[in-house]
């Protein structure tokens, strides 16, 4: 039954685009994050933000996530179901594998607040650990629209 659900809760999410349409993106590479993936050339940092990209149209985000000991499961549920509900109060996990690692892709739900509309996330087990100012991160979280964070994150690369 909850494989039925999530093939349907699959084929039911549509993203603005596919994977073949994002020929003319540009690459963004940000070597302490130790990441590089392609985004839409029309979309500019957004000042407001340290790494947030975009317009009116979409955007991505994305920071790293210790997790101490914690599993990529355990890091995704702290995530999706925060206090401050940033994906709604039901969101949904999917399993995910980006660059041939473990991911796990969380969807809004449609409560989820204002402040979060349409954001979607993604968090990714590092292949290895990275350290950013003398601390190990072992996810990355990568936040975007809801329907650009699939074409997005096909493009991730580890580096």
């Amino acid at each position: 039954m909850l494989k039925k659900l999530i093939i349907l809760l699959i084929l039911n999410f549509k993203p603005k685009l596919t994977v073949a349409e994002n020929n003319d993106w540009i690459e963004y590479k940000d070597i302490p994050y130790h990441i590089t993936f392609k985004y839409p050339k029309t979309w500019q940092k957004n000042p407001k933000y340290q790494f947030r990209y975009g317009n009116n149209d979409g955007y991505f985000s994305f920071d790293a996530i210790s997790g101490g000991n914690l599993t990529l499961e355990q890091v995704t549920e702290l995530d999706a179901n925060h206090s401050s509900n940033p994906y709604g109060t039901n969101p949904k996990i999917i399993n995910k594998t980006i660059s041939n690692q473990p991911a796990k892709l969380i969807l809004p739900s449609k409560d989820q607040p204002e402040l979060t509309e349409n954001q979607a996330g993604l968090i990714i087990k590092y292949p290895t650990p990275i350290k950013i100012d003398d601390v190990d991160f072992n996810y990355l979280i990568f936040w975007a629209h809801k329907d650009y964070i699939l074409p997005l994150s096909q493009t991730i690369k580890f580096i």
